[in-house]
């Protein structure tokens, strides 16, 4: 699952997203994209 911790301190670059809680680093689009999947109830698999 990726963090659904908005805020500018998680975006370093504009296609970068960082968790400054837990220090995950992902494409920001990517994130973007899991976090809409997540909330309309899909269940997707962990990929690292």
């Amino acid at each position: 699952m990726s963090p659904s911790n908005p805020g500018r301190d998680n975006r370093p670059t504009q296609d970068t997203f960082r968790c400054v809680n837990c220090g995950y680093t992902a494409n920001a689009d990517h994130v973007g994209a899991l976090n809409i999947a997540i909330r309309a109830g899909l269940v997707l698999p962990y990929v690292a």
